[in-house]
This record gives structure tokens, C-alpha cells and sequence, in this order.
């Protein structure tokens, strides 16, 4: 006996219904992609779309922010762990020499606060330590790539506030993270 379409799709949402929301469309393109069919690119989930995995739980500036620059809590997994009270920065820091990622490290530094906080300000410990870290703190010419750009305002003293051209190289990092981080995956 053949299974009516209704059948098949209610098959499939019960097989898919324990994952998570990127594996399940993970499956989904895996299984297009054994069939031999054309995958259908999805729109950029949003974060209404995205509600459900978690983004409910951050600061309302932030979901504003996330939707004015399209990210999703998928990409914003791929750089930051958000548990409890904390977040944490997971990816590697991005730029071409040391300069670029020393000042990516305090942009990320402060959207990891803005994500936590929804305020835009962060201490210098925080993002010396991660530069330390990471090994990109360079102790002799560390205060020079403070000087330059327009994405964060402050000093060591005081601390930092990442600015509004900050949060938007920030979700671009937060994308162009993302973006490296799926190759090899299904999705």
C-alpha cells in the first residue's frame, strides 16, 4: 500500500521533531542532496524565526540589533557559547595581520557584552585577556591598534563602549565567522 503525502510528511516531522533546528535542516538537505534533487536555498532566518532557540532569552536591544543586521542565533552560536551568565567567545579571531585582530578581539570583546548586557560597554581586562589568550597581545605595540577606526571609544582606565559602526563591523565578523565555520556541513 503507497503512503498518502500527508502520511510521509507526518513521518518525516516525527523523525525530525528531537533535533535541533539546524540539524533538522541539516537532515533535510542531506536527504534532498542523496535524492539526487536541487536543494532549495532558505530565506536568512531571522530572529522571529529563530525564537526558539534561545534568542527569546536575550536583551531586547540585542534581538533589535541581530534583526536590523539579519543574524541568527546560528551564526551567533558559531562565534559566542551563551550560557547562564556568561558568553563566551569560541571562534577564532579573524584578521589578515595583527593589528585587525587585536581590534577585532576588543569588537567581539564588546558584542560578547552587548549580547550578555545589552549595554555596549566592556572593560580592558576582558579584552587584554582575550588577546592574551589567544596569543595575538603584543605588549610593545598593543595600545597603537587602539588608536585607529571608529568602532570603539575609551581607554584602558575608563574601559570601552563599542559604537554603532562597531556593532555593525561586529555582526559582520559575527557573519563572516559564520560563514567559514559551515564548510563541510550540510547546511
Amino acid at each position: 500500500m503507497t503512503k498518502t503525502l500527508s502520511e510521509i510528511v507526518g513521518t518525516i516531522v516525527i523523525e525530525l521533531t528531537p533535533l535541533g533546528s539546524e540539524e533538522r535542516k541539516r537532515a533535510v538537505h542531506a536527504a534532498m542532496t542523496l535524492l539526487g534533487e536541487e536543494v532549495i536555498k532558505a530565506l536568512p532566518a531571522r530572529v522571529e524565526q529563530t525564537e526558539h532557540d534561545g534568542a527569546e532569552t536575550l536583551p531586547s536591544r540585542v534581538r533589535t540589533w541581530m534583526r536590523q543586521n539579519d543574524l541568527s542565533m546560528g551564526e551567533i552560536q558559531q562565534v559566542f557559547h551563551i550560557d547562564n551568565e556568561t558568553v563566551e567567545i569560541i571562534a577564532e579571531i579573524p584578521g589578515k595581520n595583527n593589528k585587525e585582530k587585536v581590534r577585532n578581539a576588543y569588537i567581539l570583546t564588546g558584542v560578547s557584552n552587548f549580547l550578555l548586557t545589552g549595554e555596549q560597554r566592556f572593560d580592558d581586562t576582558t579584552a587584554r585577556g582575550l588577546c592574551e589568550r589567544v596569543g595575538i597581545y603584543d605588549s610593545t605595540n598593543h595600545a597603537k591598534h587602539m588608536k585607529d577606526g571608529n568602532e570603539f571609544t575609551g581607554s584602558r582606565e575608563r574601559g570601552w563602549t563599542v559604537t554603532i559602526p562597531g556593532l555593525k563591523v561586529g555582526a559582520n565578523l559575527v557573519k563572516g565567522i559564520g560563514k567559514t565555520s559551515r564548510v563541510g556541513n550540510f547546511s
